[in-house]
């Protein structure tokens, strides 16, 4: 695939299932190269090559940018290649090109999702958690750590992660789809809400089901995940086979959705959410065994 925000040379070999090491850094990392994600308040920042990576100081101060500018800064860890930081901007000069970060996940390469997500999620969880939820003391980052600490009550605060299940439900050579009013005017997606409190992640993909579509399902099976960075959210994505139930749209939540016919499919998501990724390799599995 042709992406559109490019990669350095020596950054364009990691593996899709690579993952970061998020331990602190040591002697092995000495001499690997460094960069920064750059963001400026929502915006990602790209350099003058359209990158998403910025050249570094060993301590992941982008070289284009002094260290008084910075609002906050984490590091998310290394791999064979680099070591790599997330950084934010209290702003920057305006002939910076800027994205969007949901066009530049669609853009970035799949291998380095993985950082980008991080990043997005890291400085937004910083932006929102100035004060402690206990007792309203000032929250301080602990360098080169992945918390925050209260100088008052002594209280640690985390990035929270939320789990979120997304399902292909299928019936036979169809699959269930549907709307909200906040999606693209045409798309349609698959069924997908936030676990509940007490809930496994088979419980709240029947319940979530059932709730907006009236629909029950059957034969779960887990097929893949997505950090999906708006804002901290983990995209648990399910294979179901339809069992029970007509078709009745909770209209508080959607605006339209039926069963789709294979080969007749409307828009779709993009190619890098992990929506799209399920309808695509049911399709295949679907036309495969055909």
């Amino acid at each position: 695939m042709n992406w559109g925000i490019t990669l350095p040379p020596e950054l364009t070999s990691r593996r899709t299932l690579d993952s970061l090491d998020r331990r602190k850094l040591t002697d092995k990392d000495t001499g690997k190269p460094v960069y920064a994600i750059v963001f400026a308040g929502r915006e990602l920042l790209l350099n003058k090559q359209g990158a998403m990576y910025w050249s570094c100081s060993a301590k992941g101060v982008p070289d284009a940018f002094s260290r008084e500018s910075i609002v906050q800064h984490y590091v998310l860890g290394s791999d064979s290649r680099a070591i790599f930081h997330a950084v934010e901007l209290a702003g920057a000069p305006t002939e910076v090109m800027r994205e969007d970060l949901r066009n530049a996940m669609a853009q970035t390469a799949e291998s380095d999702g993985e950082p980008l997500a991080m990043a997005a999620s890291l400085l937004s969880w910083g932006r929102k958690t100035q004060y402690c939820a206990a007792c309203g003391g000032t929250l301080t980052a602990i360098p080169a750590e992945r918390y925050k600490a209260c100088a008052q009550c002594q209280a640690h605060v985390y990035p929270p992660v939320s789990p979120c299940v997304i399902v292909l439900v299928s019936k036979g050579d169809e699959i269930l789809l549907a709307r909200s009013p906040r999606h693209k005017p045409g798309m349609f997606t698959l069924l997908a809400g936030f676990v509940e409190p007490g809930e496994t992640v088979e419980q709240a993909l029947a319940r979530e089901v059932y709730e907006e579509s009236g629909v029950k399902v059957k034969n779960l099976r887990y097929i893949a995940s997505q950090p999906w960075p708006f804002a901290h959210n983990l995209m648990l994505g399910y294979h179901a086979e339809f069992e029970s139930g007509e078709l009745v749209l909770d209209k508080d939540e959607l605006e339209a959705g039926g069963w789709f016919h294979m080969d007749q499919l409307p828009e779709l998501p993009p190619m890098f959410t992990l929506s799209r990724q399920l309808i695509e390799q049911h399709l295949t599995g679907r036309k495969t065994v055909s």
